[in-house]
């Protein structure tokens, strides 16, 4: 190559890089839309009861003019998520696809507000690298990010907004009345969306409170409490009516005495060893223990290295902890230590919260840490101001985990597992199976059921049963009701199950008639006469 060529392939080059410098931010938008479009569209997913109900929600909404004011069956997390899949049902129509654009337009949304947020707090280099990161996020973030589970890619996204409305309002100058009115009204939506919300309404609380002590008797925190009230008065109103129900739900009812020193060091030694690591995208969450346990040994990460990784984050999160506090106290708290205390609020909500340790191997309460981002992105900027060939080598090493962590992704551990078979209820051609068999009522379990309602737009009602063919728990009673309704319902188990067994043992002892017609790893039991009903 001459030289001429050379020079010009080089300013070309730094063209390129001025170009994407100065407009980095919809080229990063772009990037994650289209990552997580693909994976929608191409990860195969599987498509379960509790993203059902939110499509079920989304479908009552749109076509039926319901108000749903939280997830079926239970007395917490709002219908925002419904609420805009309704909207996505309406243009796209109502499939598992336009489902889950709605948490990825939060999911957008809440890359945008963590840009807006490292920009002001730390400068366009921190800002450049947490927006990409999360962009090409790993594959727990992704996940989360497309699943319609009752609102947790909405819950990060408002609570996003709450860290970047805490940080223009506790700027020198005396906020307009309007932000604080919108971070009130945000808090308020966020708190109805999802509990979760309270580890960022504390820490934005007490940034507020620390920056502004000299101001408080404003009218800002006035405005702040009327558009928390405008935006969360149904949740308030309800509560009021049921004496405190949805604290009564959140409050673990096996809970009779204070967390032990010991549980919490247990707790917090499972969120190092396998949480965060899952977080980080090292392995693929799951909420089967024995197929998580399989996955992660059969994985190129050595648990050593993993959990090192993570302690390491733990402690720094420890120690920028505890320097936070009494500096915030003395002098003024800076946009690091909200994050911090983000972070603090999160571990130590999941630690203190999951004393049976539910979710460990599945930690979506621990999605409110990729807040986080900016300000790793201030340490990785500092980083690239004095040493840049070893700041480019962390990100590229970075970003490809992520992209590891997203191509290693395997259904069978996103699935649901019913006496040790993955269950895919959710794949239209269980509904062609039934269509095929005629049938219009079944009794199912719950990870059966519900996929089959939905995809069946309804035309198929399901209730739930349990592996010992009782009545089992239906978060949408009219379903039930119908199948209850229906003259010959219809029974489908996992073939070869103890459930199976049972099931024919009964039929057969009382002398019933039957068909049964198998469909991948289930069976259809049909023709029942005389008709199935569970035990109450």
């Amino acid at each position: 190559m001459s030289a001429h060529a050379l020079a010009t392939a080089q300013a070309r080059l730094g063209t390129i890089i001025l170009v994407c410098r100065r407009h980095y931010v919809p080229i990063v938008l772009a990037l994650a839309t289209l990552v997580r479009i693909a994976f929608i569209e191409g990860a195969k997913l599987p498509f379960e009861s509790d993203e059902a109900i939110v499509g079920l929600m989304a479908r009552h909404i749109l076509y039926r003019g319901e108000h749903p004011l939280f997830y079926y069956g239970q007395s917490y997390l709002g219908p925002l998520e419904a609420a805009s899949a309704a909207v996505s049902f309406a243009l796209f129509g109502p499939t598992v696809t336009s489902l889950r654009l709605a948490p990825a337009l939060y999911s957008i949304v809440f890359i945008v507000l963590s840009e807006r947020f490292a920009r002001r707090a730390f400068g366009v280099a921190a800002a450049g690298a947490a927006s990409i990161y999360l962009a090409l996020g790993p594959l727990f973030l992704l996940t989360w990010s497309v699943k319609a589970r009752g609102g947790y890619a909405e819950v990060i996204a408002l609570g996003q907004a709450l860290l970047w409305l805490s940080l223009t309002i506790g700027e020198g100058k005396p906020a307009r009345g309007w932000r604080w009115a919108i971070f009130g009204g945000v808090a308020g939506l966020a708190v109805w969306t999802d509990p979760l919300a309270v580890v960022y309404l504390a820490p934005a609380a007490l940034y507020l409170l620390l920056r502004l002590r000299d101001r408080l008797l404003s009218l800002g925190p006035v405005q702040a409490m009327a558009g928390f009230l405008v935006t969360a008065w149904p949740l308030l109103l309800f509560n009021i009516r049921s004496h405190g129900q949805t604290l009564h739900e959140l409050v673990n009812p096996n809970v009779s005495q204070p967390l032990a020193l010991e549980t919490l060091r247990h707790n917090l030694s499972l969120v190092t060893r396998e949480s965060l690591p899952i977080v980080l995208g090292f392995f693929q969450a799951s909420s089967n223990l024995p197929a998580f346990a399989a996955a992660r040994a059969a994985s190129p990460w050595s648990a050593v290295v993993t959990t090192a990784v993570a302690l390491v984050l733990m402690l720094v999160l420890a120690v920028l902890f505890l320097r936070s506090v009494p500096r915030s106290i003395r002098a003024r708290a800076q946009p690091s230590d909200l994050l911090v205390w983000v972070g603090a609020c999160t571990i130590a909500l999941f630690c203190l919260s999951q004393v049976d340790v539910l979710y460990v191997t599945e930690p979506r309460y621990l999605l409110p840490l990729y807040s986080l981002v900016p300000l790793a992105g201030a340490f990785w900027a500092r980083i690239w101001s004095s040493q840049r060939t070893v700041a480019l080598a962390a990100a590229l090493g970075i970003l490809a985990l992520n992209v590891g962590s997203i191509l290693s992704f395997a259904p069978a551990l996103a699935a649901p597992r019913l006496e040790g078979k993955v269950i895919d209820a959710g794949d239209t051609g269980l509904v062609t199976f039934l269509d095929a068999h005629d049938v219009h009522a079944i009794y199912a379990d719950y990870w059966i059921g519900y996929p089959i309602v939905f995809q069946s737009q309804e035309r198929i009602a399901a209730s739930v049963i349990d592996g010992d063919l009782h009545m089992g728990f239906n978060r949408y009673l009219p379903t039930a009701i119908a199948v209850a309704q229906d003259p010959s319902p219809g029974v489908l188990v996992v073939a070869g199950s103890a459930s199976e067994q049972r099931l024919r043992t009964l039929l057969q002892s009382s002398g019933r008639s039957y068909r049964v017609d198998t469909w991948r790893n289930l069976d259809l039991f049909d023709e029942i006469a005389p008709a199935f009903r569970p035990v109450p």
